[in-house]
């Protein structure tokens, strides 16, 4: 009965992080089935967050600021992981080791951003506000006439901002320690940026059936004002007024891919996503009519945009997703010389771990010895017709025929130089010099 002995060893280990904070905020709420006045003598006023809703007027009067903003949202996030492997598989009944195979892979990513939710003002009836500056930053007003003076108006859309990054990397290896020409690898990787700047709701002061606006300047970002009568106008009198549109991007690419090694010809993978969006929010003006230091201006002339349908437009939306095999035989050919430089790499150290009885000196010098052997086996692959040189015969008539020796010596030094070169080495030329091991002080050959 044969003696039979064979063991499986395996080895894994995996980690794995994470950490997410969400800020979320539940909006208040003011109701009024009739009038509501809110006023401060010696301060101000914020309103942030909150949904108002009045049935007939509302008085907001403050002796510094009156501000209505959005809340805010913010979010972070962050996580990692990593999985190593090892395996190795043993079958002493041939004497041999079988297969050794190792494997890592990872991801990490982290991301943060703030959301805006925007108050709103409904108002019935005229909203009439008094103060020295008005603020309204992420906010959406509605009211049937506007009665506002303030020495200072700003209104403006708010963006939502993100950022995020992520990666991801992975690689195996495994060979047939009893013929380590016989392995395979993989590696492959990904790595991904992206930002985000996007109003997703305009900031509105609008009047149903007209108004006025009283102030000394009067700035719009990215917002919309006016009435939505035609012939109950928003007037503005102003002495100064600043218009600017506000872009938004919403862009995010991931790059990766890898390499599968095992054969001649290696495969890779390609993988690309990637989102680019754009939008603009234009400052608009809607049935308004101007008074600038005392001059009537139209809107169209001071910078708005007039145009309803326009005042929030996307001018840029592509998404893309590629995830693909590619066979490099159908890639150049000078870009398949450098993926299979890449598997002999691989085939070298396998040779190199392996060949201890075989070949002198450490693992480095083994992995010089086969590296080297395989360079001049790529030129001779290159260069066929130098085999049939080298197969010929030197000793002819119990003699050593010198023509024929010089030409061996001839092409083995072309064959170490181009390999030599080939790994990148940009010296002179090395001249070989071919000797009688058992008289090295006897006749020699070179290539002259």
């Amino acid at each position: 009965m044969n003696d039979v002995f064979k063991a499986n060893i395996s080895y894994n280990k995996s980690e794995s992080k994470s950490s997410v904070h969400n800020e979320s905020v539940e909006k208040s709420s003011l109701v009024s089935g009739r009038n509501m006045n809110i006023k401060s003598k010696n301060g101000s006023i914020t309103i942030s967050g909150t949904d108002v809703k009045v049935g007939n007027d509302l008085d907001l009067s403050a002796k510094k600021d009156i501000t209505i903003k959005a809340s805010e949202e913010n979010f972070t996030s962050s996580s990692s992981s990593s999985q190593t492997g090892i395996g190795l598989s043993a079958d002493f009944s041939k004497g041999k080791i079988a297969d050794l195979s190792i494997s890592k892979a990872g991801t990490r990513g982290r991301g943060n951003g703030t959301n805006y939710i925007n108050s709103t003002i409904d108002v019935g009836g005229k909203l009439k506000i008094n103060s020295k500056n008005l603020t309204l930053s992420g906010a959406n007003v509605e009211a049937d006439k506007l009665d506002i003076k303030a020495q200072n108006v700003v209104i403006e859309s708010k963006q939502d901002k993100s950022e995020k990054k992520d990666s991801s990397y992975g690689g195996s290896f495994s060979i047939d320690l009893a013929n380590p020409s016989s392995f395979s690898a993989n590696i492959n990787g990904s790595k991904g940026n992206g930002e985000k700047e996007w109003v997703n709701k305009q900031t509105t002061l609008i009047a149903r059936n007209g108004g006025k606006i009283d102030t000394d300047s009067l700035t719009n970002i990215g917002a919309v004002i006016g009435s939505e009568s035609e012939k109950e106008k928003l007037k503005v009198s102003a002495n100064k007024v600043i218009v600017k549109d506000l872009e938004d991007k919403n862009k995010y690419e991931n790059i990766g891919g890898g390499i599968t090694i095992g054969t001649d010809v290696p495969n890779t993978s390609i993988k690309h996503d990637k989102i680019d969006k754009e939008q603009i929010n234009r400052a608009t003006a809607i049935n308004a009519d101007f008074e600038i230091s005392g001059k009537k201006r139209s809107a169209e002339n001071l910078g708005f945009n007039t145009d309803i349908s326009k005042a929030q437009e996307k001018t840029k939306d592509e998404e893309k997703h590629l995830d693909a095999e590619l066979h490099t035989d159908l890639l150049g050919k000078d870009k398949q010389e450098e993926l299979k430089k890449a598997g002999g790499i691989l085939g070298d150290i396998g040779t190199a771990l392996t060949s201890k009885d075989k070949t002198k000196g450490d693992l480095l010098e083994r992995y010089k010895q086969a590296s080297m052997m395989r360079a001049i086996g790529d030129q001779v692959e290159k260069n066929p017709e130098y085999l049939s040189i080298l197969d010929k015969k030197v000793i002819k008539n119990g003699k050593i025929d010198d023509e024929t020796q010089i030409e061996q010596v001839s092409v083995m030094n072309k064959l170490l130089n181009d390999a030599l070169r080939a790994k990148g080495y940009k010296g002179p030329d090395i001249k070989m010099v071919l000797t009688d091991v058992n008289d090295p002080n006897g006749p020699y050959y070179t290539d002259t």
